[in-house]
């Protein structure tokens, strides 16, 4: 029985550290697929109605500078003028948190597939009842950056998106 036991433990031992092992830790490093000058467009809605949906036209510009990536976003905002949007994205140490501009998130999910040039990377936070969710997906050249905030309180949902489709210039 004892040598049973020992077999039983030695085996989720073993499956723990291979486990581990194909975890898909972050890197800044891995973040490298966003590099480079995007252009595209920035899709908004405010609200629950498709109506308040909005679409611009967005240039984006990922750089790598030392242990962090800086962004700079221009579009057009709601009254028409000029936006400028710019800021740092950092990974933790450990690999499980991501600073976003001023926003600190959880890695929910990294999935990077190099050879296939083809990355999924999710970020979340919760706030009381607000949520908080940005998605990065980059397949065949092509870049979608979607940013969801929602917050449920008393039978009432407020939702925001803001969605990024950019190809690599």
């Amino acid at each position: 029985m004892k040598s049973v036991l020992f077999i039983c433990i030695l085996g989720f031992s073993s499956l723990s550290i291979f486990a581990q092992a194909g975890q898909k830790e972050l890197t800044i490093n891995k973040l490298s697929f966003l590099k480079g000058s995007w252009s595209g467009t920035l899709e908004a809605q405010d609200g629950n109605t498709q109506e308040s949906a909005r679409n611009t036209d967005l240039q984006a510009e990922f750089s790598r500078k030392g242990k962090k990536i800086k962004y700079l976003w221009e579009y057009s905002g709601a009254d028409g003028k000029p936006v400028e949007e710019k800021g740092k994205i950092k990974v933790s140490k450990d690999g499980r948190s991501v600073q976003f501009g001023s926003e600190s998130f959880k890695v929910s999910n990294f999935v990077p597939a190099p050879k296939e040039d083809r990355y999924r990377l999710i970020l979340t936070r919760q706030e009381g009842p607000a949520t908080y969710r940005t998605s990065f997906f980059l397949s065949e050249g092509k870049l979608m950056i979607n940013m969801e905030s929602r917050v449920s309180e008393e039978g009432a949902e407020y939702q925001s998106v803001r969605r990024l489709f950019l190809r690599e210039e």
